[in-house]
C-alpha cells in the first residue's frame, strides 16, 4: 500500500516539475530556409532543411483566430530565403503541394546570426 503512496507522491511532482514558462521545453532546435513555392500547384511556402528535404507547414483554418502559442505558424509572415529556426510534430494527412512532409509547426522565428552558426 507504501508503494502506491510513493507513486502518486512521484507522479504528482513531475506532473507539475514544467511549467509553460519553465526552459524545460524544446527551443526551436532545427533549422531551414523558407522557400516560396507559389509558383506551383497547391503551393505556398516551404521549410527547406539543410540536407534538401522540405517540411510543409500545416495551415489549419480557425473559427475564431488561436492564441499565438497554441498555433505558432497562423501568426508567423513568412518571407522567400529567410533563416528560420523551429519544431514542428508530424501530422497525418495529404497536402494539396506534394513536395514535402506535412508538419504541424509548434514553435518558429527568425533565426539570429548566433542561431545560425549552430
Amino acid at each position: 500500500m507504501k508503494w502506491i503512496y510513493g507513486l502518486l507522491v512521484v507522479l504528482s511532482f513531475s506532473r507539475f516539475q514544467c511549467g509553460e514558462t519553465d526552459d524545460c521545453q524544446k527551443p526551436c532546435g532545427y533549422r531551414a530556409t523558407v522557400k516560396d513555392l507559389t509558383g506551383l500547384d497547391g503551393c505556398n511556402f516551404v521549410l527547406e532543411l539543410e540536407d534538401g528535404s522540405r517540411l510543409v507547414p500545416q495551415k489549419l483554418i480557425y473559427i475564431q483566430a488561436p492564441d499565438p502559442e497554441q498555433d505558432p505558424g497562423y501568426y508567423f509572415d513568412f518571407k522567400d530565403g529567410e533563416k528560420v529556426c523551429f519544431d514542428y510534430r508530424e501530422t497525418e494527412g495529404a497536402d494539396a503541394c506534394m513536395v514535402g512532409k506535412l508538419v504541424f509547426l509548434t514553435c518558429i522565428k527568425v533565426c539570429d546570426s548566433s542561431e545560425q552558426g549552430n
